[in-house]
């Protein structure tokens, strides 16, 4: 795979395959030459190597007809190749400024390759603000992979999915975070009306004007990411549903995160969840 996207700027060849790696303009010669290929005496040797020993030690001593063909016309394309004192360097397009590999490429090419459908939510979820654990908490919630207590029992961990906030309904995604009246209450005292909205399409929330649309992802996800806590210490911790119970504790880390990051802050609002972001 590694050798598949990257290919090697040759310089003393000490560090470059020469049948495997992708040096020459002309590809990798284990696939432009496969009858040679199939005689090499190994498939890990270096271009260094080659070169300075000449290719036919490298090779069995019988050759096929089709094999000494490709030994002629790989001679040519030798002919003109001059190794340096420098050190062989690799290069990929899915390499950053400093030839470091980045996931996130490699991740969208494999995804293309393998015909997978494109995430809509690929850009709210990594593109923003958000310390890193809430980004992962909203992956988990775009993919429905929380253990939400419907989760759970379709698993057959649980028997009853009802919520323990509310007791209305079961405790599916959308209940949890936007349909759960509790939940409304903590979204309406930010000044946003959840009611048409969509867990798996939080970006689409109507955006209220007293909130600056730059940090607009991050300040949903945080909303999310504190109801979440929130139920957590409802049921794990016996604490009563409260809208203003342990939040500045919670959120300040978060404001900290953001404040280092970025030009803007969010400023907590006693009995909410969570608060607007705000330029200073």
């Amino acid at each position: 795979m590694y050798r598949a996207i990257t290919a090697s700027v040759v310089g003393d060849g000490a560090a470059t395959s020469f049948w495997s790696d992708r040096w020459l303009p002309i590809g990798r010669l284990a696939e432009q030459f496969p009858l040679l290929f199939s005689h090499a005496s190994t498939a890990d040797v270096s271009v260094a190597s080659v070169l300075g020993d000449r290719i036919e030690h490298c090779l069995v001593p019988r050759l096929t007809t089709g094999a000494r063909e490709e030994l002629a016309a790989l001679r040519d394309v030798l002919r003109d190749v001059q190794l340096s004192a420098a050190a062989d360097r690799r290069t990929s397009p899915l390499s950053g400024e400093d030839c470091g590999m980045r996931a996130g490429p490699i991740y969208r090419l494999s995804m293309q390759a393998t015909g997978a459908d494109q995430c809509d939510f690929a850009k709210f979820v990594w593109r923003n603000r958000a310390p890193p654990r809430v980004q992962f908490f909203a992956w988990l919630l775009a993919r429905q992979r929380l253990n939400c207590r419907a989760n759970l029992r379709a698993k057959n961990l649980l028997e009853d999915a009802a919520y323990e906030i509310c007791g209305v309904e079961d405790e599916d995604f959308q209940h949890l975070i936007l349909s759960c009246p509790f939940a409304k209450q903590a979204w309406q005292a930010l000044g946003m009306n959840t009611a048409h909205g969509d867990v798996l399409k939080l970006w689409a929330l109507p955006r209220p004007t007293s909130i600056p649309s730059k940090h607009y992802d991050s300040f949903v996800l945080l909303i999310c990411w504190n109801i979440w806590k929130h139920r957590n210490d409802v049921i794990f911790n016996s604490l009563p549903p409260s809208h203003d119970s342990g939040t500045p504790a919670e959120v300040k880390p978060v404001i900290g995160a953001i404040d280092r990051r970025g030009k803007t802050t969010l400023c907590v609002m006693p009995g909410v969840l969570c608060s607007p972001i705000c330029k200073r």
